[in-house]
């Protein structure tokens, strides 16, 4: 009787270096599975009389690869042991045609600790990387393989190298949201203070994925609260861009300078209303945030975003009132009747045409008080046009 495995290899014989819509060819399906009896009879075939999508030796390094990413050691040994005499073309070192790795760097982003030994053992460089530029720990740290990340480290693997971009470990880390192995490699004295290419820090990493835990454990450590990359962006403005108001109002309530503009004039306000974030953009009201030009240019188009401005604006007037401010309140409500937008509303039509009546009230109220007789009759005509429009079906 004829086992799976046999027909398995039927199958593939008479197209032995053909690759499936991953690219994958028979070779790698066995080293995927552990299947070292069928990989060596595949490779021991001629593969010089077929016509194929790829070669024996990228099969036999692609094969090398996935079986370091799975944990094969068997398959690993057997790969580099019949191949020593080709070293030039598959090796230790190469990054393989099909994942883009070396062996180390595929058992690093998959935790292979036996086979990370192994291939060190081997003398595999600690430094060659893959095609995105990660080196063997840059690949665990990105993975969240804290236990090998430590193993590396104990093994000489310098903390604060870095790749294409300038980022290190920690900013990796942060970036991935990997509390362990940040906080690991913060025991073993990474910098929270350096920079990758664009300015950012780790915490500006953290800020800019809304990693609170991560935010948190760097603030504790250190880091700088109040620091501004290439563009002038501070870590509250990076998490105004990614939207979690949790960790907005974290950093408010740390002391993060709510003002602070970029090089191009922009707030953390202006970010969050650029990005729709609409919970944020309400943190940065409560807490008093300005409104400028840019906060409105924003704006524009958001009827949700400029409803909140609005409200915001009439609730400041209201609370100077009650004061007896009357004129600053007054100024609120006269500021909002101007940057109220003439754009037609839709479904928001009712809505926004409640907002107008009660800051067209409200303004009549502060300038009889204020002895305008002329003013309040105009705003309270005015009034009168708009009320009939706020109760239509």
């Amino acid at each position: 009787m004829i086992t799976s495995e046999e027909q398995f290899i039927m199958f593939t014989f008479s197209r032995i270096n053909h690759v499936d819509n991953s690219g994958q060819c028979a070779c790698i399906h066995a080293a995927v599975n552990g299947h070292l009896d069928t990989l060596v009879y595949l490779l021991q075939c001629d593969w010089s009389v077929y016509e194929g999508q790829v070669t024996k030796v990228e099969a036999m390094q692609q094969s090398f690869i996935v079986a370091a990413a799975k944990g094969h050691k068997g398959i690993c040994e057997y790969l580099l042991h019949c191949n020593r005499n080709i070293r030039e073309s598959f090796g230790l070192d190469v990054v393989d045609t099909l994942l883009g790795e070396t062996p180390l760097t595929a058992a690093c982003l998959n935790g292979r600790k036996e086979i990370v030994r192994w291939l060190l053992d081997r003398e595999a460089s600690p430094e060659t990387t893959n095609l995105k530029s990660l080196s063997p720990l840059l690949c665990a740290v990105e993975a969240g393989k804290w236990e090998l990340v430590d193993l590396l480290l104990f093994l000489g693997f310098s903390i604060e190298q870095t790749d294409k971009h300038c980022r290190t470990p920690l900013m990796i880390a942060a970036y991935k949201g990997h509390i362990r192995v940040l906080e690991m490699l913060l025991s073993r004295g990474a910098s929270i203070h350096k920079t990758d290419k664009e300015g950012l820090t780790a915490l500006c990493w953290g800020c800019l994925k809304g990693h609170l835990h991560i935010i948190q454990s760097l603030l504790d450590r250190g880091s700088h609260l109040h620091h501004a990359d290439r563009c002038g962006r501070s870590p509250l403005q990076l998490a105004a861009l990614h939207g979690d108001a949790q960790v907005v109002q974290y950093l408010i309530d740390q002391g993060a300078q709510i003002e602070h503009a970029d090089l191009n004039g922009m707030r953390a306000l202006d970010h969050a209303i650029d990005r729709r974030n609409t919970a944020v953009v309400v943190s940065f009201l409560r807490k008093g945030a300005k409104l400028g030009q840019m906060t409105w240019a924003f704006a524009a188009g958001k009827p949700d975003v400029i409803l909140l401005l609005l409200n915001k604006l009439m609730k400041d007037g209201n609370v100077l009132y009650r004061k007896n401010r009357t004129k600053e309140a007054a100024q609120r409500y006269q500021y909002a009747l101007k940057k109220f937008p003439q754009e037609d509303f839709g479904d928001d039509y009712k809505t926004f045409n409640e907002v107008k009546l009660n800051l067209v009230l409200n303004l009549s109220r502060c300038k009889r008080k204020m002895n305008d007789c002329e003013g309040a009759i105009e705003l309270a005509t005015k009034a009168l046009q708009l009320k009939p429009k706020c109760f239509e079906a």
